[in-house]
């Protein structure tokens, strides 16, 4: 989870109680030092155990700095963060690969048992594709170049594509 520390978050502390930043930065100094939380450029990195506690502290921040402090209001916006699109990796049937050989390329690259692999690949050879699965566009990318790669590694002319969900 990586949560920006922007101007608006250096505004809400600069505007909140000095003793308040003080045991604000001391829990950030703590969780570091713990080794819970990481410090990157202009990120924080938090591990899984703290974020519940970050989002707590995050909240009220957030409900103090909308307080009047010398006649302003600062304002708060939520970051809603919407899934990753989704790609179907699909491979596609061709007249000279061995069915053996797109079942090794299912189990092996999609983590598929033998049944599931055989049903692929059936499906593969009767519809002309199958899909393997369905992951972010990078890992998708990534499926696609390993099983393009093996399968010329061997000297099958085995396609595999992706498409948008």
């Amino acid at each position: 989870m990586k949560i920006k520390i922007a101007q608006r978050h250096y505004q809400t502390c600069r505007n909140l109680d000095a003793k308040l930043q003080i045991a604000f930065y001391a829990c950030l100094v703590d969780l570091a030092s713990a080794k819970q939380i990481f410090f990157t450029g202009n990120h924080l990195k938090i591990s899984p155990q703290s974020s519940k506690w970050f989002l707590t502290i995050r909240r009220l921040l957030s409900t103090m700095a909308t307080k009047h402090r010398d006649d302003t209001v600062l304002e708060t916006s939520e970051t809603k963060l919407k899934p990753p699109p989704m790609y179907k990796v699909m491979l596609l049937n061709d007249d000279y690969t061995p069915m053996d050989f797109v079942v090794l390329v299912i189990q092996n690259f999609f983590y598929k048992s033998r049944e599931q692999a055989t049903q692929i690949m059936l499906k593969v050879h009767r519809d002309g594709m199958g899909v393997c699965g369905v992951f972010p566009r990078d890992v998708a990318a990534t499926k696609v170049e390993q099983v393009i790669g093996f399968a010329r590694q061997h000297q099958h002319p085995l396609q595999c594509v992706m498409e948008e969900n």
